[in-house]
């Protein structure tokens, strides 16, 4: 008989409060947290229905995550993992990537980016946005791709997003950011108000991801634009520009149709005071 949902997620957050959030709070090696998470992770539950394949992509190790559709899905997902910069894989939220897959239909690709600290910064970022190149250049439209990441993944992905739109890349479709890392600061009031809620991390790990990040880029401290959360302030800037065009358009266009309706009014009447036949003109 198989386990209850609700006795998957309890057993579920013991197994990552004791593996992960546990020894996270010790400053610990992150050659023993990575073990950690990979023993706590590995036996995370699938999507039946979703086939998992080890590939390539743009010289990155990904793992591809499709449901077993025919034909497969033109949308795409590019998903970067969690991990406070310095941990996790594509093995560690291989259930993710596969939920992902199975619920949206899209083709999920987990992508492998370098870690900190053996890593400098910008080199994970400029890891997804080479993945996300490799996707248009296998066939690919920027409109059929949605780019995700969770935690610390959540950070790279709109990173990368904006250094794209900076270079005048087109963007993919959408983003989905699940609970961003974007605070390297560590300032924001839920680090207390989820403290105990939080199954998987602790401040201590957050603060260790942030150090690497700080020594791996001596002349960009955490509160840094570049790596903390005015890149949501400047990504909420630039949909707020979109928005205000797009409604302006939306206005122009509205206005332009009532100008039409006023003038196919007036032809109504004055036929009809000529004495033309009232069917004749329809709106």
């Amino acid at each position: 008989m198989p386990m209850p949902d609700h006795l998957k997620r309890y057993a579920i957050e013991k197994i990552l409060k004791v593996m992960c959030k546990i020894p996270s709070q010790y400053h610990l090696p992150p050659s023993v947290l990575r073990r950690s998470m990979a023993l706590a992770t590995k036996n995370m539950p699938t999507h039946q229905d979703v086939e998992i394949n080890q590939i390539t992509l743009a010289d990155f190790p990904t793992q591809r995550h499709a449901l077993l559709t025919i034909p497969p899905s033109e949308k795409v997902i590019l998903h970067i993992h969690g991990g406070a910069f310095f941990l996790g894989g594509p093995n560690t939220h291989k259930g993710l990537g596969s939920q992902l897959a199975g619920q949206t239909g899209a083709t999920v690709y987990m992508l492998d980016y370098p870690l900190s600290p053996e890593f400098v910064y910008p080199s994970a970022v400029n890891a997804v946005k080479s993945a996300y190149m490799a996707l248009m250049q296998q066939g690919y439209d920027a409109k059929n791709i949605i780019m995700s990441g969770d935690s610390c993944g959540g950070n790279l992905a709109l990173a990368a997003v904006l250094s794209l739109r900076d270079e005048k890349i087109i963007l993919p479709s959408c983003l989905i950011l699940m609970s961003p890392f974007l605070d390297l600061t560590l300032s924001g009031e839920s680090m207390q108000m989820n403290k105990k809620l939080d199954a998987m991390l602790s401040k201590e790990l957050l603060q260790q991801g942030s150090l690497n990040g700080e020594r791996d880029n001596a002349a960009l401290p955490a509160s840094h634009p570049e790596l903390s959360f005015d890149q949501f302030k400047q990504l909420q800037k630039f949909a707020r520009t979109k928005y205000t065009e797009l409604a302006a358009e939306k206005r122009l266009v509205a206005a332009r149709i009532d100008e039409e309706q006023r003038k196919l009014d007036r032809l109504q009447q004055e036929y009809q005071n000529s004495g033309g036949d009232r069917g004749l003109i329809q709106r």
